[in-house]
């Protein structure tokens, strides 16, 4: 279920079942964090939208780089914000963790988050370059699995399916 703008019980653009979930078999079947990615072909919601037309889209950027800026954002589950509302951080992008292939960036960060994007200004729009997937226990890192053209692949893929 994808509820957009969600806060405190409110769904102001209504949810979206999804009819079907897409990832990769590495991170399914492997839980290889450097492919943590989904994709979902939701359904509509009860006004008869498509998440496009209640919230509109953000388009995909990729090749994420040490020193590029991110806004991450999520349900941050860590005090003080328990979940409860969206939380956004601005970093740069500091690190690469090796342990996973492709390398997963990171950014420092005090949020425990999952599933949010990580944003980048370019010169007309925001693009999602990553998003929170994981970090470890009592530091404050934040990783994203790497976007690149296996991920686009993916994602046109997807898009071609719910457009037949």
């Amino acid at each position: 279920m994808f509820i957009p703008a969600y806060v405190n019980m409110s769904a102001p653009h209504g949810s979206f079942s999804a009819r079907q979930l897409f990832t990769f078999d590495k991170y399914h079947y492997g839980a290889d964090l450097g492919r943590d990615v989904g994709f979902a072909i939701c359904g509509r919601n009860i006004a008869g939208k498509t998440v496009e037309e209640a919230v509109g889209k953000i388009d995909l950027k990729f090749y994420p780089s040490i020193g590029d800026p991110v806004q991450a954002t999520g349900y941050c589950t860590n005090a003080p914000w328990g979940a409860e509302r969206l939380v956004r951080t601005i970093a740069d992008i500091e690190m690469m963790n090796q342990r996973y292939l492709p390398p997963t960036p990171g950014i420092i960060s005090e949020m425990q988050t999952s599933g949010g994007p990580w944003l980048v200004k370019d010169a007309t729009d925001w693009k999602a370059i990553g998003l929170c997937s994981y970090g470890y226990r009592g530091k404050n890192d934040l990783y994203s699995p790497f976007f690149d053209e296996i991920v686009d692949e993916l994602y046109k893929s997807v898009i071609n399916l719910d457009n037949e």
